[in-house]
């Protein structure tokens, strides 16, 4: 999803920095978004989505797949949370 923001940007012909500018942050932090190492504020991403004139609510959507460490995704986060709420967790542990 954030290929398509990049693309987005260049097609509005912004670059990084002035994009940026117009955010109030750094371009290394809007690279960090773009590259999808930081992920923007509510507040953040609503601003871009109005400079960007982007009206869908996908740009910056998370899918539900495996994270990066390839370990399953459970409905409870930590080992602990598992333990204690296995009635409410539907995958095993």
């Amino acid at each position: 999803m954030r290929e398509k923001l990049s693309t987005m940007r260049a097609n509005a012909g912004y670059t990084q920095y002035s994009i940026a500018s117009q955010l109030g942050i750094s371009r290394s932090h809007y690279s960090q978004i773009e590259g999808g190492t930081k992920s923007p504020s509510l507040n953040l991403s609503m601003r871009i989505k109005i400079i960007l004139r982007y009206t869908n609510d996908d740009l910056f959507a998370v899918s539900r797949g495996k994270p990066k460490r390839g370990r399953p995704i459970r409905d409870c986060q930590t080992a602990t949370e598992h333990r204690y709420s296995q009635a409410s967790c539907s995958r095993p542990l």
